[in-house]
């Protein structure tokens, strides 16, 4: 007997049956199905869209509850063994552990879509078997299995909670990746002070040799160290350079024995933040000593350096060392 024919015998009791059981939703594609396996007189494959783009929501809204929960559980172990043990037996990669995961995942959909109709068609039976029995009477049991289907709305619900939860499943990963991102400047308090901060502070630091010497000489004005260091650090090879300028630039090697040796300091501290060394020189500018700011490199990181000088003599240090204390400073003398 041919499919058709059989559609036809459906018109009766067993599509009434059929019809009762399954429910409105895709009527006509369920009973084509059913008709070529009572037919064939076996099940056969055959490809449902539905159950390949989401097995466990098909499963569920067709109430097969244990093909449900046993596919739940095939998942649970799958992610388990793939994410967790798995990796930590093989040592593969998360990056390998989600690709496998999607593998299966589709594996396991294709499966599903072969053998969908297969599986629904023997839950139809056995369904219309046990309301018979219960029943005593095609009427009611039709009666009975129309009220249990699934329908249309069912299927609305059912999406709506697929939303939700993926709705949900977006708010963690944003809220994770927030904290995160909150996270991150406290792990980087102590990183090194940027390059504006650096140059203002090179800008403030005395010069060691230049600078003191020009300073000392008693013909030289002071805009004029800066040109001396310019004029010797890069001097012109197609052009003899000026008078004055050669001048100038004899003036450092002449005043070097009039340069007071050794020179003294005093350390006040060394800061991590520009906060507290900027407090520390507005307490010493409360005095009359003269305190600059450097930037050193440590072993801690970059570290501002505050200290006074430099000073002739260090009966000059001992006593600006006092004063220093007086301010409840450090004062840690320093020669060079």
């Amino acid at each position: 007997m041919s499919a058709d024919a059989v559609i036809q015998e459906q018109t009766d009791v067993t599509g009434a049956l059929y019809r009762a059981a399954m429910g409105a939703p895709n009527q006509a594609y369920y009973l084509r199905h059913f008709a070529r396996f009572d037919a064939a007189g076996k099940t056969g494959i055959s490809w449902n869209w539905a159950a390949f783009a989401s097995p466990l929501n098909w499963l569920i809204f067709r109430k097969m509850w244990g093909l449900a929960r046993w596919y739940a559980l095939g998942l649970g172990l799958l992610l388990a063994a793939l994410l967790g043990i798995g990796r930590f037996g093989w040592r593969y990669s998360s990056a390998t552990a989600w690709a496998l995961l999607l593998l299966f995942l589709l594996a396991s959909s294709v499966l599903s879509a072969i053998y969908a109709n297969a599986a629904y068609y023997r839950f139809c039976e056995k369904k219309i078997t046990r309301a018979l029995v219960a029943n005593l009477g095609v009427h009611r049991a039709c009666e009975v299995m129309t009220a249990q289907a699934s329908s249309a709305r069912r299927g609305w619900v059912l999406a709506g909670m697929n939303l939700i939860g993926g709705c949900l499943l977006v708010l963690v990963a944003v809220n994770s990746t927030g904290a995160q991102l909150l996270r991150r400047p406290s792990l980087s308090f102590a990183a090194p002070i940027p390059e504006r901060a650096d140059r203002a502070l090179h800008v403030s630091a005395p010069q060691k040799s230049t600078a003191p010497a020009v300073a000392s000489a008693p013909s030289a004005p002071a805009p004029a160290a800066s040109a001396t260091q310019v004029a010797s650090a890069a001097p012109d090879a197609s052009a003899a350079p000026a008078p004055q300028a050669a001048a100038l630039a004899q003036t450092p090697a002449q005043a070097e024995p009039a340069r007071p040796s050794p020179r003294y300091y005093i350390q006040v501290g060394a800061y991590a933040k520009k906060e507290n060394a900027r407090k520390v020189m507005l307490r010493l500018q409360t005095t009359d000593l003269e305190a600059h700011r450097q930037l050193v490199s440590t072993k801690r990181g970059a570290l501002i350096q505050v200290r006074v000088g430099p000073l002739a003599s260090r009966s000059d240090a001992l006593v600006a060392a006092e004063q220093i204390k007086a301010l409840d400073l450090p004062a840690l003398l320093v020669k060079h």
